[in-house]
């Protein structure tokens, strides 16, 4: 009866001390949110902004898998269309390109400057990209290409991704400039012509300025957004800020049997093969880890979210497998914690009475951090386990950033302050970009690279990127616009350093 009593008693003293090391966790992390300021006050005609917006995306400067900064025969129509956007840039903004030099690039690419006061203060970066994805008007409700405005909404390829910034960027500079304004810090604004076919253009203007020595204080590029609905346990809108970007890997999967008519099919077949193996493919995610971007997301945003979610995320050693299970249950958290996997192409026989001799499938994968082309092999004829199967890369992992943006640093703090001086109800979060940005190709170039758009949107609006109906509301634009002016302003003065929680 004693021996029990002391287990008793002992196991009462275990969890009281687990209830108090729960406690001190949930209560020792400070608020790392800077607190919203005042707007930069600015003046511009919106409905003058909106009609410029709406010319630019009646430009269909579309990117084909040829280069359009190239002049080829191939792509001389979108070559054109990039001659008059670049044309229309300047003739509707004229007060930017006259202040500001300009410099093109790999055929179309701009490099703009605006010479700082202050000569040994770093550079801002602000970047954004003049082309589209292609665009049918299957199943628009407004023609792609017209910049129809309708119910305060302004329809069209690009709003989102990512004329929409563009457009947001100029206005808020000619604003400034118009307002007699200069800043203390070099501004340079760099827009690519190509980002949605790999980003040629951005890689000549990042290798311009590593040759001259140029070291930005900050890169921003498009990214994440201010969404009303993340799938973070916050009872407000979240600013996500990547700091890293997935990778890129396609890798095909060929099946192969003996061939033969369909009236006499032998047991093994390559269609069922190949099944198998995606079957098994399937089966067998990648390992999911709160390590990285993701742990530096928590880490911001903890001390905002709700009861007893703020608990779990304070105690990760503890609640680590329950806070995976519950986040990988959504397609953007899922995403955020491993490689992802999704086959995309399949093909197999000739003619339906004759059985195939291969079958095969390409698989796209998007790398986390961790992960290499030489994991995802391996992973791959582990899980299948039939040497049968050929494993084919199709390329060469692309575009992984395995060491993230600076959270630490001043910029980020000022970035942060900028979209809660903007965006005065939303929390900010950095995050693991799960596309592929121009930002990737001036990570060389600096430690304080991120990727936000400033634009609110939900979960539903993020299937319009790259997908019809894409558009924006005027007011959106108008909160974009007046983002990149409280940036500009707040970049010229040192914002407090943030000091990370230890790895």
């Amino acid at each position: 009866m004693i021996t029990l009593r002391r287990t008793l008693r002992a196991l009462l003293v275990a969890v009281l001390c687990l209830f108090l090391v729960l406690f001190i966790n949930t209560f020792r992390l400070r608020s790392l949110q800077p607190a919203p300021g005042e707007n930069v006050i600015i003046t511009y005609d919106a409905d003058t902004a909106v009609q410029r917006l709406v010319g630019l995306l009646q430009i269909p400067t579309v990117s084909s898998s040829v280069n359009p900064s190239q002049h080829s025969s191939e792509n001389i129509e979108d070559s054109n269309h990039f001659d008059a956007l670049i044309a229309y840039l300047h003739a509707q903004w004229p007060t930017v390109f006259s202040t500001l030099s300009t410099q093109t690039f790999s055929g179309h690419a701009q490099l703009l400057r605006w010479e700082g006061r202050d000569k040994e203060l770093e550079p801002l970066l602000l970047l954004a990209h003049l082309d589209v994805v292609p665009a049918s008007e299957q199943n628009w409700q407004q023609p792609p290409f017209s910049g129809a405005i309708l119910d305060g909404e302004i329809w069209g390829r690009g709003t989102l991704d990512d004329k929409g910034s563009v457009a947001a960027i100029l206005e808020s500079v000619a604003a400034l400039i118009q307002q007699g304004v200069q800043p203390e810090r070099t501004l340079l604004i760099a827009f690519g012509d190509d980002e949605e076919v790999g980003g040629y253009g951005a890689a000549a203007i990042s290798r311009y300025l590593a040759s001259e020595n140029i070291t930005p204080w900050m890169v921003l590029d498009e990214g994440g957004f201010v969404l009303s609905d993340s799938p973070l346990p916050v009872a407000a809108p979240v600013a996500l800020v990547g700091i890293s970007e997935k990778g890129y890997l396609s890798v095909k999967l060929t099946a192969s049997a003996p061939g033969g008519h369909s009236s006499m099919p032998p047991r093994e077949l390559a269609i069922f093969k190949l099944s198998h193996a995606l079957e098994r493919i399937h089966a067998h995610p990648f390992t999911a880890t709160l390590d990285g971007p993701a742990d530096k997301m928590f880490y911001w945003i903890t001390t905002e979210m709700r009861w007893p979610e703020r608990v779990l995320f304070s105690n990760t050693w503890l609640f680590q497998p329950l806070i995976i299970s519950q986040l990988e249950r959504s397609p953007g958290g899922n995403a955020l914690l491993r490689t992802t996997q999704a086959p995309t192409l399949l093909s197999a026989g000739v003619k339906d009475n004759v059985l195939p001799e291969s079958a095969s499938a390409v698989i796209n994968f998007r790398l986390h951090p961790h992960d290499s082309t030489e994991n995802v092999i391996t992973h791959l004829t582990t899980v299948i386990n039939d040497s049968s199967i050929t494993l084919t890369p199709l390329n060469e992992a692309t575009g992984i950033i395995r060491k993230a943006s600076r959270i630490d640093h001043p910029a980020f703090n000022t970035l942060a302050q900028s979209i809660r001086t903007s965006f005065p109800d939303a929390y900010v979060a950095p995050y693991l970009m799960v596309g592929a940005s121009d930002a990737r190709h001036y990570r060389n170039l600096s430690d304080q690279v991120y990727r936000f758009a400033p634009l609110r949107l939900n979960n539903d609006s993020l299937s319009l990127l790259h997908g019809a109906n894409e558009r924006i509301s005027k007011d959106s634009f108008y909160q974009a616009i007046q983002f990149y002016a409280n940036l500009i302003f707040l970049s010229n003065a040192t914002a407090d350093v943030v000091t990370p929680r230890a790895e």
